[in-house]
């Protein structure tokens, strides 16, 4: 989400880091729990994901409302309706094993993003915090510090926080908009967020029942852009507003104990949902619903020694690209596909598909960590 850097991107990935493990039980129902830093990810941890494009796409306020479902205490949530139509998945590191560490010496936690590259997490006894991030860009990677809380610690019914966090890019353009000559552009993206815990009570998702508390994050974001603009060299230049926008969410996120995060996460835009998913057990799921819908599907991603690649067409082409634009695989695919990723360097990678016509099919990013 940059480059095209959008700051919706950045929310997705944040709501990401909050839906991780937990198991579920039927013995301790509707029973007030504190969320701590042992609830949080660890080093190691490799959560799945299952997410619901067909529900959100037939929402209207009412129905969002519903599903949602209500504030307060001794509450039931009922989101067995989302469905697992695509699975993704989410992998934590030890950031000291990555090659930017240096940029964000503090961090304890890192993961990768296919929006936001590199990011770096602290976690500790007062709050889980994204501190920042290294962004692939087609202008070159590109350090933003965030310093965002995702949630404080520890966490309880009516806990709340607000924090802002803000983007600011400037980079070279060199080329023409709507015939004036831009030499820079500025992105600048900023995040206002309020956070309240609104419910404590019971949730039930297709894989898990459990205890959990419901987080409710308001965001308002404010994006900017401008280009530095040179009429006479030297004389007359000057940085010119092109464009402002100013957007608002909302995300409810369910919290349970035991090593995990929110086992479900549920966003609102305009009074429509617009994101749905779950924590997916692993031993419940259907791979063959890994968004075999698309041209290809990768898995997993991020991935560590192999990729598995499923295609609807037989004799198709994928090229990998490393971000300095050098080709790493030409290969040919079949339906399914097996790629070796092991000798990759950690980072992020551009792949390339092609059809038998050699017409590029789909293109997208692939995260390599060890």
């Amino acid at each position: 989400m940059f480059y095209n850097i959008k700051i919706n991107d950045m929310k997705k990935f944040l709501q990401i880091i909050c839906l991780i493990v937990l198991t579920g039980t039927f013995s301790t129902l509707k029973a007030q729990i504190t969320v701590d830093e042992f609830d949080m990810p660890e080093i190691n941890d490799l959560f799945l994901y299952a997410n619901d494009n067909t529900t959100i796409t037939d929402t209207t306020l009412l129905d969002s409302l519903e599903l949602i479902g209500n504030a307060g205490e001794n509450q039931t949530w009922d989101l067995t309706w989302i469905k697992n139509d695509v699975i993704d998945s989410s992998y934590f590191f030890d950031p000291a094993t990555t090659p930017d560490f240096d940029q964000f010496p503090t961090a304890n936690l890192a993961t990768t993003s296919s929006d936001m590259g590199m990011v770096y997490l602290l976690k500790n006894s007062t709050k889980i915090e994204v501190l920042g991030a290294i962004v692939p860009t087609e202008f070159g990677s590109m350090t933003a510090h965030l310093n965002q809380t995702i949630l404080t610690l520890p966490n309880n019914y009516q806990s709340q926080h607000q924090d802002t966090s803000v983007i600011d890019f400037t980079f070279y353009f060199g080329q023409q908009i709507e015939g004036m000559q831009v030499d820079s552009l500025r992105f600048k993206s900023t995040n206002f967020i309020s956070s309240l815990t609104d419910g404590w009570g019971t949730v039930t998702t297709p894989h898990y029942t459990d205890n959990v508390l419901r987080v409710k994050e308001n965001t308002i974001t404010v994006d900017t852009t401008w280009g530095y603009i040179i009429i006479v060299p030297d004389i007359v230049e000057y940085w010119i507003a092109f464009e402002t926008k100013i957007d608002s969410s909302i995300t409810y996120s369910w919290f349970p104990k035991l090593m995990g995060s929110a086992l479900a996460d549920v966003t609102v835009k305009h009074d429509t949902i617009t994101e749905a998913k779950f924590l997916a057990d692993t031993n419940l799921l259907n791979i063959n619903k890994l968004n075999y819908d698309k041209f290809i599907s990768i898995y997993p991603n991020p991935a560590n020694n192999f990729i598995t690649i499923l295609t609807t067409e037989n004799n198709c082409k994928l090229e990998i690209y490393n971000i300095t634009g050098q080709k790493c695989i030409d290969a040919v695919l079949d339906n399914i596909n097996n790629i070796d990723v092991q000798n990759f360097k950690t980072g992020i990678y551009i792949y390339k598909v092609f059809d038998s016509d050699n017409t590029i099919k789909e293109t997208g990013k692939l995260n390599i960590i060890h």
